[in-house]
């Protein structure tokens, strides 16, 4: 009876340690990974607010400008420029951030995967393209 007791405590120990060490992984893991989304996700954010800060810039100046505006490389996302607000959507998340300027858009800029964002404003109005301002005529 006295070695089996020895070899139980010792087999409980050798479980308990392996189920730490399980916990301690998936904890990380989980920690990891939380942080990851958050920081994916803070870039489209900061992608939105570079449109939007964009827009307000070119609608409070009082001459026409062409500005340029690129997107991260590597970086997967449907922009839309609706009034008042800027969706950017990613994956099945979709984040905005609005605006006080004024577009004078009769519809909202849709762009699927755009790379770069031409900003072309006029007299009273802001035009959106999704190629070079060296293009835009």
């Amino acid at each position: 009876m006295k070695g089996s007791t020895v070899l139980s405590e010792n087999i409980l120990m050798g479980m308990s340690a392996v189920i730490s060490f399980i916990l301690i992984i998936l904890v990380v893991r989980m920690v990891l990974t939380q942080q990851t989304e958050r920081t994916y996700q803070n870039l489209f954010e900061s992608i939105a607010r570079d449109i939007s800060l964009i827009i307000d810039r070119q609608a409070s100046m009082s001459s026409s400008e062409k500005r340029e505006y690129e997107l991260p490389k590597g970086v997967h996302a449907d922009v839309r420029i609706d009034y008042k607000y800027v969706f950017v959507t990613y994956d099945d998340k979709t984040v905005s951030k609005s605006y006080s300027g004024i577009t004078n858009s009769p519809q909202a800029y849709e762009f699927s995967d755009p790379r770069i964002l031409c900003f072309v404003k006029t007299q009273s109005t802001i035009q959106v393209f999704d190629k070079p301002c060296i293009e835009v005529q």
